[in-house]
């Protein structure tokens, strides 16, 4: 979906006459979208010239440097957070051949210390020590390494630190007596700390705790980032492990996809859809996912991973442009060798066409050589695609609406422009074989072939984008008195090719929580499914907190009219609905569930809520107030547990 219609590709499109061939302009006929997009691209205002010249994220060694002396004394005067935001500028501005990368890295690492953040610290300054950072300064971060090693009690390592830390102060310029000092001095701290704690150090003789899972320990001049690759090798198997996840009878693994307690369905009217094969307990897992594509929103840029969509702590720039971070070397490595060659240095650009979700159609695109276009026959890949190994094949058959007549003329043109606009930004990038130069304005705008090609998948993934995508969510924590306060902030969208199937109600049945550490988003159910139920999932606002006059709203965005119970008997909004249990029979239950909301109000914990969410399926009828609450705080504390 656009955003709310702002941006330059709205501006573009304002401006493209209906007298132009109006009978395109009129007939809503889908066999027409390839004559739209040939129509439009053949006009010189879709060449984009004026967005497509402001490229603002190339690497500025000046700038960076400006921003580092901001850095350097928002530090001098204590303000160590905002050193950090400003430091973390500097280094995505700064280009890695030249000076200003390591000595920033080595300011930045000198925050971490004074923030007692000491493996941050040690990342940094193996960082710069690896990026040439000036020789005779190479003491100076080797003493704050040890210093960290040591306040780590990593007794092997520091030991290793001091030796080079040595051999380096003696080939220094300093004079002789301050550089005994030096090695007098750091000798000393070290034999005070292993006194202290014993002759192998609190954590044993190598740190061994704290070392990698790949077994470089942190004594070594690599970077210990432990990541899951969510982008691996897709001829392995999708196994992935969910420990930690048991939950009534489910597996502690997972293959990708749904458990084995549901089924899909087909029907004229449903079309796919997803159902219990038997009970499904509140808090069970209902599936297992990984996003095919997804994509950071804008303000989240500064703060968090452009590939994982985690936070960042430890930002890591892009190799050649300024726009984006990465939380680790895998991430940087895994986005720079697959989509992100054919978007650095635009990103802005693209994100400030303002055409929201589709830009998932564009990273689909951009996520393979354009050789995998050219040699894919989609039709086979429509037909038998489901069962390979390959996710594009579960992802290329994802509900489009392709034939639906309530498809306004407007609305298509908005999207094959939008197709065109992809083009021109994968053409700038180089995507193509053979590139144009629309700069020129004697360069005929009309696409070739080959980009008509692509185009045509555009289109399709644009409509896959907009009937598929999902919230990216983070845990957000808060402390609220002796209770934390947990909610689910959006930091980006994805499509999820399994949980894609599964569809709308305005009282959803389960919910989802996505970790970036593992990249998969888990879904649980939220109450007892019964055996034969459908698995829905809130497209919208819920029946709770939304009227159904806004909510169908938004149905008509995504093409359907809801059905749903909710909205044929109009259930009431939260504040209307009972908050009484008044059932008159079963007084045994409702003892049991009364006591068990009590515990939930001290004690919402995932055992407490899916208790009262079982039992109340025999004693309270929807709408109800209690209903409403309790599966609420049942995903705030799944969010809580299994969030990143």
């Amino acid at each position: 979906m656009w955003s709310n219609g702002n941006g330059f590709v709205q501006t573009v499109f304002s401006q493209i006459s209906f007298e132009k061939n109006p009978k395109i302009w009129a007939n809503p006929d889908p066999s027409l979208d390839s004559d739209r997009i040939l129509f439009l691209s053949d006009l010189s205002e879709t060449c984009f010239r004026k967005y497509l010249r402001k490229e603002h994220l190339k690497k500025n060694a000046k700038l960076s440097g400006a921003f580092r002396e901001k850095g350097n004394c928002l530090y001098k005067n204590g303000d160590f957070n905002a050193s950090l935001s400003v430091y973390n500028q500097a280094l995505c501005l700064a280009p890695k051949s030249e000076d200003v990368y390591p000595i920033t890295l080595a300011n930045r690492s000198a925050v971490w210390y004074a923030l007692q953040k000491y493996e941050n610290s040690i990342a940094d300054i193996t960082r710069s020590l690896a990026s040439s950072y000036p020789k005779e300064l190479r003491f100076k971060l080797l003493e704050r390494k040890a210093k960290c090693q040591m306040a780590l009690k990593w007794k092997k390592c520091s030991e290793e630190t001091i030796e080079e830390f040595v051999d380096c102060v003696k080939e220094s310029d300093i004079n002789s007596a301050l550089k005994d000092k030096k090695i007098s001095a750091i000798k000393a701290e070290f034999e005070k700390i292993v006194n202290e704690n014993g002759e192998n150090g609190e954590n044993g003789e190598n740190g061994e705790e704290n070392s990698s899972s790949n077994g470089n320990s942190n004594c070594n001049n690599t970077i210990n980032i432990t990541h899951t690759d969510s982008n691996k090798d897709n001829s392995k198997s999708d196994t992935i492990s969910v420990k930690g996840l048991e939950s009534q009878d489910s597996p502690s693994s997972f293959k990708l996809g749904f458990a084995d307690s549901v089924s899909i369905g087909h029907s004229p009217t449903q079309g796919r859809f997803t159902y219990a094969n038997r009970d499904i307990n509140p808090g069970e897992i209902i599936a297992v996912d990984e996003p095919y594509v997804k994509q950071l929103d804008k303000e989240h840029i500064k703060t968090h991973c452009w590939h994982c969509l985690g936070r960042a702590p430890l930002p890591i720039p892009c190799d050649n442009c300024s726009g984006v971070m990465f939380c680790s070397d895998v991430c940087l490595r895994l986005s720079s060798t697959s989509y992100h060659k054919y978007e650095c240095g635009i990103t802005d650009i693209i994100q400030n066409g303002g055409v929201g979700t589709w830009i998932l159609a564009y990273r689909a695109i951009s996520s393979r050589p354009f050789s995998f276009w050219q040699n894919l026959d989609m039709k086979n890949s429509e037909e038998g695609g489901e069962e390979s190994e390959d996710p594009f094949y579960r992802y290329n058959v994802l509900e489009t609406h392709e034939n639906s007549r309530r498809f306004v003329v407007p609305a298509l043109m908005k999207e094959a422009l939008t197709v065109v606009f992809f083009i021109r930004c994968l053409n700038r990038r180089g995507y193509f074989p053979e590139s144009k130069n629309y700069d020129d304005p004697d360069c005929d705008p009309t696409l070739y072939p080959v980009e008509l090609m692509l185009a045509n998948k555009l289109r399709k993934f644009i409509k896959i984008a907009s009937f598929n995508s999902h919230e990216v969510t983070e845990v957000i924590v808060r402390r609220k008195g002796n209770e934390d306060n947990v909610g689910a902030r959006r930091v980006g969208t994805a499509i999820n090719p399994y949980l894609a199937l599964i569809n709308h109600s305005c009282d959803p049945n389960h919910g989802r929580v996505w970790n970036s550490n593992k990249g998969t988003i888990t879904a649980f159910g939220t109450r007892l499914i019964r055996e034969g139920e459908e698995i829905v999932d809130g497209y919208s606002a819920t029946f709770s907190n939304r009227g159904k006059k806004d909510r169908h709203f938004v149905h008509d965005r995504y093409n359907f009219t809801c059905t749903c119970r909710a909205c044929r008997e109009d259930w009431p909004l939260l504040p209307q609905l009972e908050k009484e249990i008044k059932v008159k029979t079963k007084p045994g239950k409702v003892k049991k569930l009364k006591l068990l909301y009590k515990n939930i109000e001290t004690n919402p914990s995932i055992e407490n809520c899916s208790a009262f969410m079982k039992l109340a399926t025999d004693v309270i009828q929807p709408p109800h107030a209690l209903l409403v609450v309790v599966e609420d705080k049942l995903q705030r504390c799944l969010l809580k547990k299994y969030g990143a």
